[in-house]
């Protein structure tokens, strides 16, 4: 009988465990808010780590041809579109390794960024990332490569936001994967 007790304990403490870690528990509020800033779509408007620049550039001109200042599916397929990262409606891993040899090949600062996205994009890891629209996943695929390769970014802007920016990601970064977990309701922590 005691050990029927004893079991029934330790499932409830199991349980419990892993039902707060699923509740994003293993996570504190400032990791949590800190990961929500990384993951703001407004980090695609403005250039805060140099290598970004040709991207951002690329993201802004794709709002200026659709009229909107929204992350939305037809951004995102624009941004894809103009990079070459897609064939026909899909995003290929092999043209997005091309692109970023192309770019590491005259700009190596570029490196520690694609390095960061190929990792943890690249083999449909981004359908891991939550975007308001959920059926694209051109939009998963962008906030992917940003949010990663801001955690690949070696140096910031020195403005204001940018240093805030800085900051949000040095906290993100080492939690980036319990954050994802979180936003999909999954725990691994």
């Amino acid at each position: 009988m005691s050990f029927r007790i004893i079991g029934f304990g330790l499932a409830v403490i199991l349980l419990g465990t892993c039902t707060d870690r699923v509740n994003g528990e293993c996570l504190d509020d400032s990791q949590i808010a800190a990961c929500d800033e990384v993951f703001n779509p407004e980090n695609m408007e403005e250039t805060c780590c140099a290598p970004m620049e040709g991207y951002i550039e690329t993201h802004n001109e794709c709002m200026r041809t659709h009229s909107t200042f929204e992350f939305t599916c037809y951004v995102s397929r624009c941004v894809t579109a103009k990079l070459r990262y897609r064939k026909t409606n899909v995003i290929d891993p092999e043209m997005v390794k091309s692109a970023f040899w192309k770019y590491n090949l005259f700009s190596p600062e570029t490196k520690p960024l694609t390095d960061e996205i190929t990792k943890n994009c690249l083999d449909d890891k981004y359908f891991d990332y939550v975007t308001s629209e959920t059926y694209c996943d051109y939009n998963k695929f962008e906030l992917c490569a940003n949010v990663n390769a801001l955690m690949g970014c070696q140096e910031f802007y020195s403005t204001p936001s940018c240093e805030a920016l800085a900051e949000n990601v040095a906290i993100c970064k080492p939690v980036l994967q319990d954050y994802l977990d979180y936003l999909n309701g999954s725990g691994s922590c």
